[in-house]
């Protein structure tokens, strides 16, 4: 396990996001979503994400460890639930990183990573597990890689524009429809966050979408101009600055 509870300095933090408005910028010029803005796993240690369920499958379900398949608990939630995920840290798994943290649903309190996450709750399109918060690092290179590359079944939308948390936000679409699993994500990619997911698996369904985040998300609209963009994404950027300088 890669262990991020080491404190981290101003300096590095005014570095991390010197980097992180480069490719915001690199991003704009290119006219395109990309994956090299992309927030490193430190970044969310103590960060707090919460969703709302639209509706889900009634009756209990099993939850798994990944890791070797055992059984850990079973829950169950309701319409309206909050779905909870309190970061603490993360580690990699089969060469990916995943995010570590508490995670509260329904009855259901556990600690648990985010690939345990997105298999659980069908947040994912196999062997991808995008989850509650996908470190994903290059988005546009998504349709290029196992599940997605050749794949009739799935269908990735780079330019969605969606209102979440009273806000216009630029997002990546992934739907997969295959008969027994029926999966639509929506996903924020700078930051990885989840913004609504619309998923099944034979007799478990599951709808949801973003109730809170302590990650701020970096807003976008189609009616502003390129400078204005700059002004925002630095506004964002100082936004962030402030938030993250407190030592961890």
């Amino acid at each position: 396990m890669k262990n991020s509870t080491s404190k981290q300095f101003p300096k590095q933090r005014i570095i991390l996001v010197v980097l992180l408005f480069i490719s915001y910028f690199i991003a704009i010029m290119g006219n395109t979503i990309t994956g090299s803005a992309s927030f490193p796993a430190e970044f969310y240690q103590n960060e707090n994400i919460s969703w709302e369920i639209d509706n889900i499958s009634s009756g209990t379900t099993t939850w798994y460890n990944m890791s070797d398949y055992s059984t850990i608990s079973t829950w169950y939630a309701n319409k309206s639930d909050i779905i909870t995920f309190n970061i603490t840290d993360w580690k990699q798994i089969s060469e990916q990183n995943y995010l570590l943290g508490d995670l509260s649903l329904g009855n259901l309190t556990i600690t648990t990573d985010n690939q345990d996450i997105g298999f659980n709750l069908v947040l994912s399109i196999y062997p991808w597990y995008g989850g509650l918060i996908a470190l994903e690092q290059d988005w546009n290179g998504l349709s290029g890689i196992t599940p997605f590359t050749g794949n009739m079944y799935v269908e990735i939308n780079y330019d969605k524009l969606v209102t979440v948390l009273n806000q216009r936000v630029e997002a990546i679409e992934i739907i997969y429809d295959e008969g027994l699993q029926k999966t639509n994500l929506i996903y924020e990619p700078i930051t990885g966050i989840l913004l609504s997911a619309n998923t099944t698996f034979g007799s478990f369904w599951l709808q949801m979408h973003l109730n809170s985040s302590t990650v701020p998300l970096p807003s976008v609209s189609q009616s502003i101009g390129f400078k204005s963009f700059i002004v925002i994404s630095s506004m964002g950027v100082a936004i962030l600055l402030l938030k993250k300088k407190r030592i961890t």
